[in-house]
């Protein structure tokens, strides 16, 4: 499962429409409405927000989930486009 933690700010939003435009299966949890942002700095090293948690990576800040994504999605493609048969 894939947990974005977000907030109010601009960052938040475009990281949502990113993932739901994306078709990306994720939770949102809202650190307002939670009162989070303690455990979050406790729990994943920071209290910044949007915050991507998957079960293999933390990832911080709308452009780095952009690009984490983005590889995500590389990476998926090509080993189901590749020209090589798997093994």
């Amino acid at each position: 499962m894939i947990y974005l933690f977000v907030d109010k700010s601009e960052e938040s939003l475009r990281a949502i429409q990113l993932l739901s435009k994306l078709k990306v299966p994720f939770e949102i949890v809202d650190t307002d409405k939670n009162n989070i942002k303690g455990s979050m700095l406790i729990d994943f090293g920071t209290s910044k927000t949007p915050l991507l948690v998957t079960k293999d990576a933390i990832i911080i800040g709308f452009n780095s989930i952009k690009e984490y994504i983005r590889n995500i999605l590389r990476n998926s493609y090509l080993k189901e486009s590749s020209i090589f048969p798997s093994k």
